[in-house]
């Protein structure tokens, strides 16, 4: 190999590798900047677009997270549904049923969401977010009548990371 083509190799790795470590850079300083930042960098890095995305591009892998927690959520609360375990009061019951209602109107939410963030209308995506938050915080809170439960909540790990992915995602916004 002649030297002026081993150096043109050399260089191309290294200038390749340069520009992996400043995406590796953006997505650790745009996660420092969030409340719950080891959500936000496993999150964002579990997506290959994260790597050539600027603010704005990881600001909508934020989003399209929430929305697929939601969407895992519901599928599962729609699973505990069916499933009808005995060992649930109908209380409980009612509780998984008031939370499909909640993450129904999550997910309208952030559809409403994706839709303004495709336009900029950043007013309404942030009340838009705030509000499917809200509804996973109302799941949540059916949950807190001890007296009528004899299972804890089913939900309170999801509802957790579904709260820390919006909250994230508002984040983000913050920085573009």
């Amino acid at each position: 190999m002649s030297c002026p083509l081993f150096f043109l190799l050399i260089s191309t790795l290294v200038l390749l590798l340069r520009i992996a470590t400043c995406q590796e850079d953006l997505v650790s300083t745009t996660c420092s900047q969030t409340p719950f930042s080891d959500t936000c960098s496993s999150s964002l890095r579990s997506d290959p677009r994260s790597q050539n995305s600027d603010v704005k591009g990881l600001a909508t892998i934020a989003l399209e997270k929430s929305i697929d927690k939601a969407t895992e959520t519901k599928a599962h609360i729609d699973y505990l549904i069916k499933l009808h375990n005995p060992n649930q009061t109908e209380y409980e019951f009612k509780c998984l049923e008031e939370c499909m209602a909640e993450y129904s109107e999550a997910l309208d939410n952030l559809q409403e969401s994706y839709l303004a963030w495709n336009t900029s209308s950043f007013d309404t995506v942030n009340s838009e977010v705030a509000a499917a938050m809200s509804d996973a915080d109302s799941c949540e809170s059916g949950y807190e009548d001890e007296e009528m439960l004899q299972n804890p909540s089913p939900l309170t790990e999801r509802n957790k990371m579904f709260s820390e992915l919006c909250s994230n995602f508002l984040a983000i916004t913050t920085l573009i």
